[in-house]
């Protein structure tokens, strides 16, 4: 009975004990099917995408995608903080809620003073006013924190020039991956195939191929059908002359 609640207590458990993270910045990277790099992607993920972190290991943790499937993520592309693009994004959407909520607060105040249901100069316009006062200082202060992200963010991507274009640098990245894991079981064909000696090994130079076997099998054939020749033709002259002497060698 233990051992059964412990099995239903636990996906919670491991649920509760996620971590929070995020996409690193200025980049797409793939949730993979496997724990490791090769195996296929499920999915590309953009920057400042939250992931729930399950598992953590060496170099891969296993990430839950709030949107989507779940899956392997190399660590390096996992960030404790939102990134400074993903930043600028949040301001510029708090800065746009604050200027809708400045207008609306401009238009109230209009609409009463012109219905007459305020006063101008009144306590409730004094406080409309003050209360549009605080939402115009902090829509200054937004701007300014925005600025600075984008200058900052400008520095980054100069310095370690991130203007390409990371979808297609991903997807190259993920060709040559590909090449490369079909060069590796190429070669290790071509090995397994020299150690049992039944797969001979095929050299391409320019429009011609050369079997370094066949040449091989060549080469022995021709010098055993020599070393026969030459003894053959020493027995044979050994053989005449001894008939020639009367048995004897001469």
């Amino acid at each position: 009975m233990r051992i059964f609640l412990c099995i239903l207590i636990y996906p919670y458990t491991a649920t509760s004990l996620a971590e929070t993270a995020y996409i690193t910045n200025e980049i797409q990277v793939g949730i993979h099917a496997d724990k490791t790099i090769d195996s296929p992607i499920l999915k590309l993920l953009p920057s400042g995408t939250v992931l729930e972190v399950i598992k953590r290991e060496d170099r891969m943790s296993f990430v839950q995608d709030p949107a989507g499937p779940s899956g392997w993520l190399d660590n390096t592309y996992l960030i404790a903080e939102k990134p400074q693009s993903q930043d600028i994004l949040d301001l510029q959407t708090r800065n746009r809620n604050l200027e809708q909520q400045l207008l609306a607060a401009n238009r109230k105040i209009q609409d009463r003073e012109q219905d007459g249901t305020v006063k101008p100069g009144s306590s409730e316009t004094f406080e409309l006013a003050s209360g549009n006062d605080q939402l115009q200082q902090e829509l200054n202060s937004e701007r300014i924190k925005n600025a600075e992200f984008q200058v900052e963010l400008a520095e980054l991507r100069k310095h370690i020039g991130q203007n390409s274009d990371n979808k297609s640098l991903f997807e190259k990245i993920l060709t040559l991956e590909e090449t490369n894991r079909n060069l590796q079981i190429q070669l290790e064909s071509m090995q397994s195939g020299n150690a049992d000696g039944d797969l001979p090994v095929t050299l391409h130079l320019g429009n011609g191929n050369i079997d370094l076997m066949d040449w091989r099998r060549r080469f022995i054939y021709l010098a055993v059908t020599l070393v026969s020749g030459i003894g053959l033709g020493i027995y044979l002259m050994d053989y005449l002359n001894r008939r020639r002497h009367g048995g004897f060698r001469i």
